[in-house]
């Protein structure tokens, strides 16, 4: 992480690289080689594998499709948490400042 920005990794396409998960996105988190390929991600970019995370695009689809949507919703919710917590940290850090220097005064 640089000046504590948090990092993430949208591993996307993930059903090209498994027959598995191709049939079906609800296996994602059993599919051996997706796990493979998180963790040769995280390894590459050097960051947690709790911060890659496998979602699947929208290509072929017409119509929407639910195990594709929890998915991508999962990525989101953990993308928002990681971005709580940046903000919060920001404030906290923001806030002992501000006391910091009113102590000066």
């Amino acid at each position: 992480m640089m000046k504590g920005i948090p990092h993430l990794v949208f591993l996307t396409k993930i059903d090209r690289i498994c027959k598995l998960v191709e049939k079906g996105v609800s296996k994602t988190f059993i599919s051996r080689v997706v796990e493979d390929a998180v963790n040769n991600a995280a390894e590459i970019i050097a960051l947690p594998r709790s911060q890659v995370l496998p979602v699947k695009n929208f290509e072929k689809e017409t119509t929407l499709n639910t195990d594709i949507n929890i998915l991508a919703m999962t990525a989101l919710r953990k993308s928002l948490v990681f971005a709580d917590d940046f903000l919060e940290n920001q404030y906290d850090w923001q806030q002992d400042n501000t006391q910091i220097l009113n102590k000066r005064d």
